[in-house]
């Protein structure tokens, strides 16, 4: 039987949520009843009542979901601190799996199957803030079987990246889809199974091929892009892990590009070549690498020759 708080409680939060949620409604409304919600859940957080709204009668998802709503439509600080409160009650909650679950569904269904790009975005900026606060692990974003059909955790982090990456090659989404691959990035290059299905199914290479092989496929495909990854991708992902940087310089055969000796075997693309430049001058302007004074074409060459023969790495490629 409800109490006579619980009614209340459950009373006043439906008619907040009914009022945030409403496209009928004007937009300071909404913001209005959004920040009442916030403060109700925040002021009774260690409420039994309230854990029994946001678990067990499903309500957590919900105002998740209104997060989702709301999140692009209404740019406000009251939107951003609902997710933050809502990531607050799901680390507290040790039975959440079945809600992760959902909560995963949610997330990557609008990037995997081309939903409209306001949803997609607010799903990036949430996954984003989930991982980035420890709210969802590796194993509840891969486990997912509606998204993943393949059984080692190396390819199904790959198989996410791509689609990430995918999204980049849009102007209005390219920040929030970098974001979204640098949280997720962070978070697996440290994952135990990640590493273990590394070197069960590719010893022989490095784990950030996971990312610089659908970076360099997304690109080949379309390098009008290539300014956007640039801004938005390279910078915050060179800089995660140097030597991944110089793994990604070697793909593209950056020694043979920057000696001043003849090229030994078959030349390097145009479409390569520009991607090489680009992450050249985007090793730069993060400070990873350093301006000689050289200059080779139109390219000031951002890297002294032996710096570049004495980072890049051996691991193998392929």
């Amino acid at each position: 039987m409800l109490t006579r708080l619980n009614r209340n409680l459950t009373s006043t939060l439906h008619s907040l949520f009914k009022t945030a949620s409403s496209r009928e409604v004007r937009t300071s409304h909404s913001l209005s009843a959004i920040t009442a919600l916030c403060c109700i859940l925040q002021s009774r957080k260690g409420s039994a009542d309230l854990k029994t709204l946001l678990w067990e009668r499903g309500q957590w998802l919900n105002y998740f979901n209104l997060y989702l709503l709301k999140a692009e439509s209404v740019r406000a600080k009251s939107v951003r601190s609902l997710l933050s409160v809502l990531i607050s009650f799901l680390k507290d909650n040790d039975d959440s799996e079945v809600l992760k679950r959902a909560l995963v569904r949610q997330l990557l269904h609008p990037i995997f199957v081309k939903s409209e790009r306001p949803r997609v975005k607010a799903s990036f900026s949430a996954f984003a803030h989930l991982l980035s606060k420890g709210a969802l692990t590796v194993e509840d974003v891969l486990s997912n079987s509606d998204f993943f059909n393949e059984d080692s955790t190396y390819f199904k982090a790959k198989t996410l990246l791509l689609r990430l990456l995918e999204w980049a090659v849009l102007h209005e989404l390219a920040a929030a889809a970098g974001h979204a691959v640098v949280a997720f990035w962070r978070l697996i290059r440290c994952d135990a199974g990640f590493q273990k299905a590394v070197q069960l199914h590719k010893p022989r290479v490095s784990p950030a091929t996971a990312w610089i092989e659908p970076m360099l496929l997304v690109l080949n495909r379309d390098l009008d892009a290539l300014t956007r990854f640039k801004s938005h991708v390279f910078p915050q992902l060179f800089r995660l892990d140097t030597q991944d940087y110089f793994l990604f310089l070697k793909v593209l055969h950056v020694r043979s590009e920057l000696s001043l000796t003849a090229h030994r075997g078959t030349p390097l693309s145009d479409t390569k070549r520009k991607i090489l430049f680009a992450a050249l001058q985007a090793g730069n302007e993060a400070a990873i690498l350093y301006d000689s004074g050289s200059i080779k074409g139109d390219l000031h060459i951002t890297t002294m020759a032996d710096f570049v023969q004495s980072n890049l790495v051996t691991t193998e490629y392929s």
